[in-house]
């Protein structure tokens, strides 16, 4: 019989003061640790039935995590969190692995079977869970308001501003039936920090290893900023700073991600040589989608057949989404080419492959976290002249919590949360050359502020690679096991030709 993972089945203690507050010397300030304050309240834990089976040399451990909505006022409702721990026999070589899902707004549990072969669980438990408001945690901040939007979007052929504007009458609409039952301001990365450091006092962990991808970086650094007393070590994968999230920023990746990729392209002479003035056959294709639209037939779950058209903003946004996987990257030259000759059969493929997202993000988690972590960053006036400026943005745009903070209406953290995080703990750092969303640049700020980090930019790769890349699963088995022993061969070996 294998060994459990850990030993409590169901536990409910009572936190007076708790969480802790971070100490004097690693970022915190009075201002940020407002929320964890004074008051006494309880954490229950409970086991429950998991929805799946593993292989017999692996164990699952479900449970659900029940904490105060608000720290302050935990009189006032509870949310509860989705755990899964997977593990195998034997004694750990490491600690254990809190796994932080990006989005915000995205989900891990529902995951969980795609873990059970990787290697990683040979040498240690792996903790899965869906953050506040996201996934199968309870109350569900989804938005269906807003995938329909998407879909109306897609429909027609507005201009930018009139296809934001039904965006945000999509997230008001949301926000409204929300707010009926719920306190949206309860929803931010110090709220989700918080819920980590009750879980791993409920588990009885001493110290856990951070491992982060997308937003779930920024959710690694603000916990390591609150908790470190909690922290071994953190791996940060396409790094999101809470330094992050200003209308600049957003119009920076929407402007440079695909540019970035052409010009990697022309930089290589075989490429050069097959897709030459790639980056004005670009213009070509967004000119002609503009002009006539490409229409197309796609099959909705639970709402039939729908007409679609896709213009030029939908394309540029297409590019941008495969700049996100590093098997489509180098493909993105002869897309551009297909569509400046008007062969447009490839988009039908792109709306398969992005259609699923529409439902597999709790919007209201998004909004809720990203416009109280970074609310306070955002300029009105600019975003108005980035919408006007960029047509062509408008897809993106979409996709950004940005242009819709104001319609959603919380409470932003105070300025210190927006300070670039410290840590002394070893940290790994991923980042990939044309990640579309976290670029390079994210991911240098972070390593900069983190004392004891080490950044490693994988040529040819976008985001989120240290479950693609066999590179960068080799190395972040080896940090996990040992960060003072990183084996850094296979980096050294990479071919920097990505086309």
């Amino acid at each position: 019989m294998r060994n459990r993972a850990f030993v409590p089945l169901a536990t409910v203690f009572a936190l007076a003061g708790c969480p802790a507050s971070p100490g004097s010397d690693d970022g915190g300030t009075d201002e940020s640790d407002s929320d964890s304050g004074d008051a006494d309240y309880e954490v229950e834990l409970n086991a429950r039935n998991c929805s799946f089976t593993t292989p017999g040399d692996i164990g699952a451990d479900c449970y659900t995590l029940r904490v105060p909505a608000d720290r302050l006022a935990p009189e006032e409702g509870s949310v509860e969190l989705p755990i899964v721990v997977l593990y195998a026999g034997g004694e750990p070589s490491r600690p254990p692995v809190v796994y932080l899902h990006g989005g915000p707004g995205g989900q891990a549990v529902a995951f969980a079977p795609n873990w059970l072969d990787e290697p990683l669980l040979r040498d240690g438990p792996l903790i899965l869970l869906d953050q506040r408001g996201s996934g199968g945690a309870l109350p569900s901040l989804d938005c269906p308001e807003v995938a329909d939007a998407w879909l109306d979007n897609f429909e027609v052929n507005d201009t930018a501003e009139a296809e934001l504007d039904r965006m945000r009458r999509a997230v008001l609409e949301c926000r409204a039936r929300l707010a009926e039952t719920v306190d949206l301001d309860d929803y931010h990365s110090e709220a989700s920090a918080d819920d980590l450091e009750d879980l791993r006092r409920a588990f009885g962990i001493d110290a856990w290893i951070l491992y982060g991808v997308s937003y779930g970086t920024r959710l690694a650094m603000v916990t390591a900023r609150r908790h470190p007393e909690g922290v071994h070590s953190i791996v940060l994968d396409s790094a999101y700073p809470p330094e992050f999230g200003d209308v600049e920023w957003m119009e920076t990746s929407a402007r440079d991600s695909t540019p970035r990729v052409l010009a990697g392209c022309l930089e290589e002479p075989q490429c050069s040589a097959t897709f030459p003035e790639v980056e004005g056959q670009l213009e070509v294709a967004i000119a002609a989608l503009n002009a006539e639209p490409f229409a197309l037939t796609v099959e909705v779950p639970e709402q039939g057949t729908r007409e679609l058209t896709l213009h030029g903003a939908d394309f540029y946004a297409g590019l941008y989404n495969a700049a996100y996987d590093a098997e489509l990257i180098p493909l993105m030259p002869f897309l551009v080419f297909s569509a400046a000759g008007g062969n447009y059969g490839f988009l039908e493929q792109f709306v398969d492959l992005a259609f699923p997202q529409l439902w597999s993000m709790s919007e209201g988690a998004r909004l809720s976290i990203d416009c109280s972590d970074t609310g306070r960053l955002i300029d009105g006036e600019a975003l108005t002249r980035s919408i006007a400026d960029n047509p062509r943005f408008a897809t993106i745009y979409a996709g950004y919590a940005v242009p819709f903070c104001e319609e959603w209406d919380v409470e932003p953290r105070p300025a210190p949360f927006n300070e670039p995080v410290t840590s002394p703990v070893p940290t790994l750092i991923f980042a990939g050359e044309f990640d579309p969303v976290t670029p390079v640049g994210q991911s240098e700020a972070a390593a900069a502020s983190l004392p004891n980090a080490e950044l490693f930019v994988f040529p040819g790769e976008g985001h989120g690679l240290s479950l693609s890349n066999p590179c960068a699963g080799q190395m972040l088995r080896e940090f996990l096991r040992d960060p003072d022993s990183l084996d850094r061969s296979c980096f050294e070996e990479l071919s920097s030709l990505t086309f």
